[in-house]
């Protein structure tokens, strides 16, 4: 219901616990994404089970098949964020994996998981709100 209007180029509405909307409302400003990403990557996990058993870890989406449709995945996203003139910033989620939320850049333990020079790579190029206007 809160997103319903998006399908009809509405914006989303925050609603408080009464289910009153409060949302303020948008006047063109730029935007942060809080929260994005979260892909699902447990090199270990993957090898030893088969499907997408989420009882042992999860992310979001399919499980990757491997590093590289990872960085391919990771790019992707990235890319569509930083061609948004209105966004300004963005958070991937996770930095490290959490429990069973095997979703990080990094281990649970801090360790290298992914190559971070990749991941970097995917995020060099200015942002299209660093552009001038045409």
């Amino acid at each position: 219901e809160l997103m319903s209007g998006l399908a009809k180029d509405a914006p989303f509405v925050n609603a408080h616990e009464s289910g009153a909307p409060y949302s303020q409302p948008y006047r063109g400003q730029p935007y942060f994404v809080s929260e994005f990403g979260g892909i699902w990557w447990d090199p270990e996990a993957a090898a030893a089970q088969s499907g997408e058993d989420r009882t042992v870890s999860w992310g979001y989406g399919e499980r990757v098949r491997g590093e590289d449709e990872f960085h391919e995945r990771f790019a992707g996203l990235t890319e569509v964020l930083l061609g948004d003139r209105d966004m300004f910033g963005y958070c991937y989620t996770q930095l490290t994996d959490v429990f069973q939320e095997q979703n990080g850049i990094y281990r649970f333990d801090r360790g290298e998981k992914l190559d971070v020079a990749r991941v970097r790579a995917a995020q060099l190029r200015p942002a299209a709100i660093e552009e001038p206007e045409a």
